[in-house]
């Protein structure tokens, strides 16, 4: 059960996000693949969490989302790429939601 995962971070969490997105930039194109052709594969259904100040751009989780056979995609007002720690509250939330529905 999610409800019983606890989540600290340190207090320099934001500064260390920021500097591993600059690292990743560096040789993002290195890594720059095109899946999002072979995600209409995926017929199980699927949760796109995303922070609202995330590095990714939102075009590329909303093309994952129309891209994905049965897809839902849940923004987080106050998170950037780590809605579980930053949201950590209202992310149990939305997963136990998203789960409670498979169930049915």
């Amino acid at each position: 059960n999610i409800d019983k995962i606890t989540l600290t971070y340190p207090e320099n969490f934001a500064d260390a996000q920021i500097a591993l997105f600059r690292g990743l930039s560096h040789d993002y194109k290195k890594y720059d693949i095109d899946f999002y052709n072979q995600l209409h594969k995926i017929k199980t259904p699927v949760l796109i969490i995303r922070g609202d100040v995330d590095a990714i751009p939102l075009a590329a989780h909303e093309k994952m989302k129309q891209s994905l056979a049965n897809a839902q995609l849940i923004r987080f007002s106050k998170s950037g790429h780590f809605p579980f720690l930053e949201e950590p509250e209202h992310f149990r939330e939305v997963v136990n939601e998203f789960m409670d529905k498979l169930k049915k």
